[in-house]
């Protein structure tokens, strides 16, 4: 796991305790579940239009576009996440998107596919 060294100080309007436990928590803790071999990359930066960006890449098993469209919804999760980590129950990434969209912002997943890692990335409104 590594941290992006030049990641500055942003501000958004948010309950802190829900987004570290049920959003970066979980997005973080699924980069690893899922990454037997490789690396896991955690970054914040600040987009042109100011929004505030949490981003999540790792090389782990990727997401198939069939999977892409069912990760945020309840009880949600890929075919290959199973063989991986059979303790998900499908709700972490459901949960995680009810308390982004909450707080004004977004959540998305990009990947190539399976084995190619994936990108997991919360857009928030700064404050």
């Amino acid at each position: 796991l590594s941290i992006d060294e030049n990641v500055g100080q942003y501000m958004i309007s948010a309950d802190a305790d829900k987004l570290s436990e049920h959003v970066f928590r979980n997005l973080i803790g699924n980069a690893i579940a899922y990454t037997i071999k490789g690396s896991v990359v955690v970054s914040l930066s600040k987009d042109s239009s100011g929004k505030i960006i949490f981003s999540v890449k790792d090389t782990g098993v990727g997401i198939n576009d069939e999977d892409k469209k069912r990760l945020f919804t309840e009880g949600g999760h890929g075919k290959d996440s199973i063989k991986v980590n059979a303790h998900s129950t499908g709700y972490g990434l459901y949960i995680a998107k009810s308390i982004i969209e909450a707080h004004k912002g977004t959540v998305h997943a990009q990947s190539d596919g399976t084995g190619k890692g994936s990108q997991f990335i919360a857009e928030f409104p700064s404050a």
